[in-house]
């Protein structure tokens, strides 16, 4: 009986053998070749290594003729995500968030978590007071208190009309530190007065006094002439009268949009429409945790920009910039939100996403908080609420063109064609199209219906 177990067993293997070396031998393979690629496809499904298996796939004469291993690579599956990975996808409230961080301390999320627990669990911060404390230092030029409220960075960057009074105050404060260090003007002495001298007199010169002539005196006496003053009463000509003209309330507050500032190497290259150069620099800074460059990043490679479209890579280096406190970075990862479906969930959450970007003044935010007033996309539809915020977006929009990013002339020049915000001038629109399509911005010079320039 053992005998006949064991021939069984020794058929079976010759068999085996026979199968693969026959089937290599079928598809002009050398003997055996299926064999280590089978092992290799073994241990890829073993390990749940979906990348090793894809690529032995792509050795195409092995993968199609090597039928046992072309099973264990196309049933390899990825491995089922950990209990740590499930609770950091539903960490989006301060309790999950704080458990998150309690459960899991040295999960490699730790940075990332604690500054989600900070923005989430921190209260909002109180703006009528943190400005009502900038307005009193500024008009006391109390330039350590202002600097003291600058160094609240959450408060700072949040209110704006704060911000525009701190920053207000501290260039005031520095001019009249100025006038008092700057020495008083020197008043020059007197000239001296020079007197004439004295004429010499000669005593040489002998005079014989005349003798006194009698003068007979004769008293006349005269009335006093009567002189009459008539009273006049003097001419005084009216003030003139100015006529003042009604004010216009002005369709935005002034200081609404985020100053300008500086950028980095790669955002002086995406602001003038380098794509290309600029992906890599913008890359490297963003590993060195410049945040502001992860947004542009983002931006890249959610709108294929130079390189491939990678949504996945968009929305990950979005929500990384967001969660930094970068605003451009929110209104992004509005879009992705967007363009991740039109359910109603994710609609309400990039109109939410919008409003923070505009409320801290980024014109990106209110144009695209607008026009979901407009369509009722994620928010209820308002016609009166998107011409206000359109038009606060044209201040930016404005601000942005005349520093030369080219693409916000192109931006603002669509709301001059249809009358968003502003009064609809379509000889502007295509002049603000032409200085876009000038400096390199692609949708200006659609719009021109030219190709793109340098291109």
């Amino acid at each position: 009986m053992r005998k006949l177990l064991g021939l069984a067993i020794m058929l079976t293997c010759l068999s085996a053998i026979f199968y693969a070396s026959n089937t290599s031998a079928q598809a002009g393979l050398p003997p055996g070749a299926c064999n280590g690629f089978t092992a290799s496809a073994q241990a890829a499904n073993g390990a749940n290594d979906v990348a090793r298996a894809q690529a032995l796939k792509r050795n195409t004469i092995l993968y199609q003729n090597c039928t046992r291993a072309k099973q264990l690579i196309d049933s390899t599956r990825p491995p089922p995500p950990s209990r740590e990975e499930l609770a950091w996808a539903s960490a989006n409230s301060c309790e999950a968030v704080t458990t998150f961080i309690s459960n899991f301390p040295r999960s490699r999320h730790a940075t990332e978590a604690a500054a989600r627990k900070t923005r989430i669990c921190t209260p909002p911060p109180n703006c009528t007071e943190y400005e009502r404390q900038a307005r009193a230092a500024a008009a006391r030029h109390n330039a350590a208190a202002l600097n003291a409220l600058r160094a609240q960075t959450r408060n700072y960057q949040a209110c704006t009309a704060a911000r525009n009074a701190i920053t207000a105050g501290l260039a005031a404060s520095a001019n009249k530190a100025k006038q008092k260090e700057a020495p008083p003007p020197q008043i020059p002495p007197p000239e001296p007065i020079q007197m004439p001298a004295p004429e010499p007199v000669d005593d040489t010169a002998q005079t014989t006094p005349e003798p006194p002539v009698a003068v007979e005196t004769v008293a006349v006496v005269a009335e006093p002439p009567t002189v009459v003053i008539e009273p006049t009463t003097p001419s005084i000509e009216p003030p003139p009268v100015f006529e003042i003209p009604a004010p216009t309330p002005p369709i935005a507050p002034i200081w609404l949009f985020r100053p300008i500032g500086t950028t980095s190497d790669g955002g002086t290259l995406y602001y003038a429409n380098d794509f290309e150069k600029a992906a890599p620099i913008l890359q490297a800074e963003c590993g060195q945790q410049n945040w502001g460059s992860c947004a542009l990043l983002a931006a890249i490679y959610g709108d294929g920009l130079g390189v491939a479209v990678d949504f996945d890579r968009a929305f990950s280096l979005s929500r990384m910039s967001c969660d930094n406190e970068i605003m451009l970075g929110c209104v992004f990862l509005g879009q992705r939100y967007l363009q991740s479906g039109g359910t109603d969930e994710n609609n309400a959450r990039a109109a939410e996403l919008f409003k923070r970007g505009c409320d801290a003044g980024e014109p990106d935010g209110c144009n695209a908080l607008a026009e979901a007033h407009r369509t009722g996309t994620g928010v209820e539809r308002n016609s009166e609420m998107a011409n206000t915020l359109y038009a606060r977006a044209a201040q930016g929009f404005r601000v942005y063109c005349n520093a030369n990013r080219t693409s916000y002339c192109g931006l603002l020049g669509v709301l001059y064609l249809q009358g968003f915000g502003v009064e609809k001038d379509e000889t502007l629109a295509r002049a603000l199209f032409r200085q876009g399509c000038d400096g390199k911005d692609q949708p200006s010079c659609f719009m021109l219906g030219t190709p793109r320039q340098g291109s």
